[in-house]
């Protein structure tokens, strides 16, 4: 299972709640081809480089609108009538007739779309694919309105809740969106199939261990070194004896403490190698470095000192 940040995990259930409270789609995702105005698909075999749009040329045939869209839906025909040929099982030619040819015109070139994957690996594989075969290929992502969970629906800090949605990106578990109401510009996220299972494969987790974590006691000596997380406050790792204050902090430097490590709450530890801002607070997702790789004022404390509360 993928390894999440308590905080990301925080976010991931908040946006399931949102994604089934309000019954929204998946988004999927299709393979396009496409070829330009002036190119019959037949050619597209032979040139690799291919120019989208009217040649001057054509502009100068062209009595009106009218003689626009007739020669969009003509090289949408001959695009059709190629893909039926040589892909007959996998372009869904219902879809691709529902689209208007004003949406052509505007894009500049016509398309047309493989059936849905909810799975965006899957659809990279199939333009791999047709790429190979010299066809010109995007991914089109179909994503249903709104958001399952947007910036403001989190309490927090800004670049932290940023931090958590584009690292669930990364890990395919959900999908950055953006939009606009009125005058009012919001982002946020909406759940992949990933992201839905894996929070379900949490919540399943969760369920079986309805006992209590066992207690990890270790003796801290006052003088042990913490780390203070500048956002939240959280004391959750320790130095090693690898920390040293004149290069640049990396994962190998710091440690869970035992109450959060495999024999606890088993959270998401630092790699070795993580530096910058990789190294952030497992609980909130906060930075525990500046710019510069090393640690921030007043992250590092004294046992004693935050014991005591001095």
């Amino acid at each position: 299972m993928t390894r999440l940040t308590n905080f990301q995990e925080k976010v991931l259930q908040k946006a399931y709640e949102k994604h089934t409270q309000g019954r929204r789609p998946l988004p999927t995702f299709r393979v396009c081809i496409k070829a330009p105005f002036n190119q019959r698909p037949t050619e597209i075999m032979e040139d690799v480089e291919l120019i989208s749009g009217f040649t001057k040329g054509d502009w100068l045939h062209f009595r009106g609108m009218g003689e626009v869209m007739n020669h969009i839906n003509t090289t949408k025909g001959f695009l059709e009538e190629y893909l039926r040929k040589h892909f007959p099982e996998k372009i869904d030619r219902g879809y691709t007739s529902n689209i208007k040819p004003e949406v052509f015109f505007h894009l500049g070139f016509v398309f047309a779309m493989s059936h849905q994957f909810y799975v965006r690996s899957k659809a990279a594989a199939l333009m791999k694919e047709w790429q190979a075969q010299g066809l010109d290929c995007f991914i089109h992502s179909e994503l249903p309105a709104g958001a399952d969970l947007k910036k403001d629906d989190i309490a927090g800090n800004l670049q932290t809740i940023e931090r958590a949605f584009e690292a669930l990106e990364k890990k395919g578990l959900v999908i950055h969106v953006k939009g606009k109401y009125l005058f009012w510009d919001w982002e946020g996220i909406s759940l992949t199939e990933a992201g839905l299972k894996m929070e379900e494969e949490l919540q399943d987790k969760a369920s079986e261990s309805v006992q209590d974590l066992p207690g990890v006691q270790e003796e801290i000596s006052p003088d042990t070194m913490l780390l203070k997380c500048p956002e939240c406050a959280g004391i959750y790792y320790r130095l090693t004896e690898k920390f040293n204050p004149k290069m640049e902090c990396i994962g190998d430097m710091f440690q869970l403490l035992p109450k959060y490590g495999p024999n606890g709450a088993n959270w998401q530890a630092l790699n070795l190698n993580d530096s910058g801002e990789n190294l952030i607070c497992p609980n909130c997702d906060g930075l525990y470095v500046n710019p510069e790789g090393f640690l921030k004022k007043g992250v590092l404390v004294k046992a004693e000192d935050y014991l005591t509360g001095n």
